[in-house]
């Protein structure tokens, strides 16, 4: 949008700056005699939008500030140099009137000092744009403007310019509204351009159409300036509110998303989160089919006999620790879900059985951690703390109540085969034949 608010003030006021060199009057003429816009007016709004292109064109970004220095010089010169400063031997005549001076000075400060002082231009930014709004109400109800007038074009050329300069501000709130792709944003464009373009079009209704005589106080005129910039303000405030009010929704949203997937306990995802993670994997393609995906059910072992001998307290730190301890050792893609008491869920890629074992075995020697990882906090510590994994690597077409059945099948023989292991599925049905320890 900068390109191209720049690109059409470049556009219009070189289009009225020709009225004045080949000496015919177009549209752009406004009702009072006048050039459509002086040479000064022309070369401001050529320097300042040319700025807007230099790190387009990859030129260096300092020759920003010497374009916008140029243009305050030209003004001034303009301004305050004599008649003839301008060429006006050529037919190049006309002196800066004082709205367009205040104008370009305005857009030259706000950006000459955006990186240094952020709010004092983006209020001279805003200085520029309720110059530029002010004439146009004063070309609707015909009032001529205390500063001096302003030709049509020079006006559009330079609101456009203000246009430009305002998407600079982004990071100042209450311009960033302006320019938001949400739905918000446009809603808050929408109210603008009603406040802006309702009482413009009542006052060409009234005073060009109906009366084009020229009033000297029109009184109405000031209150539908003021009934502007009282829509603007409005528009701009409950923007600024229903952003504000839709990044605390999103806000909630995303804390009542975590607290219907995240275990509150151990920050571990719940039922509710293995089930989501898991299809958000199948609909992304998840791990290669070849290499498969494993799921691990791990079971603390004698974690009631904790509870009861160290107190409940001590028995969450330790499910607390569960996801700190295995968390550096899961890879892109894998999750830890708390399934519930004390037992854990492992959603895991299986690319070899080999490597799947050793990072299960891995693991449960990374519980075993625990103990000393409380005790390293000053906390009262169980002095030890062990788990037995049932492991299952997932066939092609298993779905996941299966899979985690057979996980826990090999949890039970884990557990029989006398705890602080782990056990694959298909490692079952040979340990069946095996003595059982005693389930305590």
């Amino acid at each position: 949008m900068r390109l191209w608010f720049a690109g059409f003030a470049l556009v219009i006021s070189s289009y009225s700056f020709m009225t004045n060199v080949i000496g015919r009057d177009f549209w752009l003429v406004p009702d009072h005699e006048g050039a459509a816009t002086t040479f000064a007016t022309w070369l401001c709004i050529v320097l300042i939008g040319s700025a807007f292109f230099i790190k387009r064109l990859g030129l260096p970004l300092n020759w920003t500030y010497g374009l916008a220095l140029g243009a305050l010089t030209v003004a001034t010169a303009s301004r305050f140099a004599p008649h003839n400063f301008f060429l006006e031997s050529a037919g190049l005549h006309g002196r800066m009137g004082w709205n367009t001076f205040a104008l370009v000075w305005c857009l030259g400060l706000a950006g000459l000092l955006r990186r240094r002082s952020l709010k004092f231009a983006a209020l001279s930014m805003f200085a520029a744009l309720a110059i530029g709004l002010n004439v146009l109400i004063g070309y609707s109800f015909g009032l001529r403007l205390p500063m001096g007038d302003m030709a049509f074009g020079t006006t559009l050329g330079l609101l456009c310019l203000g246009l430009a300069t305002a998407t600079l501000f982004t990071a100042f709130k209450p311009t960033r509204i302006l320019f938001r792709r949400s739905s918000i944003g446009g809603i808050t464009r929408a109210l603008l351009l009603t406040s802006l373009l309702a009482p413009l079009a009542s006052g060409l209704l009234l005073h060009h159409l109906v009366d084009s005589g020229e009033q000297g106080v029109p009184y109405e005129a000031c209150v539908i300036s003021l009934i502007v910039w009282i829509g603007v303000f409005n528009s701009v405030r409950a923007g600024n509110r229903l952003q504000s009010a839709d990044i605390a929704r999103r806000r909630a949203e995303t804390r009542l998303a975590k607290l219907a997937t995240v275990d509150s306990l151990t920050n571990c995802l719940n039922r509710t989160g293995i089930a989501l993670a898991l299809g958000l994997e199948a609909q992304n393609g998840g791990a290669d089919e070849s290499a498969g995906r494993a799921l691990a059910l791990i079971d603390l072992d004698h974690f009631k006999r904790i509870n009861d001998t160290y107190g409940h307290q001590v028995g969450d730190r330790v499910l607390q620790e569960v996801r700190p301890v295995l968390a550096p050792l899961l890879t892109e893609g894998e999750s830890l879900g708390r399934w519930g008491g004390e037992e854990f869920v492992l959603c895991l890629h299986a690319a070899e059985i080999s490597v799947l074992s050793d990072r299960i075995n891995e693991m449960r020697k990374a519980l075993q951690e625990i103990p000393a990882r409380i005790a390293a906090m000053g906390l009262t510590a169980p002095k030890s703390v062990s788990a037995s994994i049932g492991v299952n690597i997932c066939a092609a077409g298993d779905d996941f109540e299966s899979a985690l059945g057979k996980a826990d099948e090999a949890l039970f023989a884990a557990k029989r085969a006398g705890r602080n292991r782990a056990v694959l599925y298909r490692e079952v049905n040979a340990m069946a034949s095996l003595p059982s320890a005693p389930l305590n």
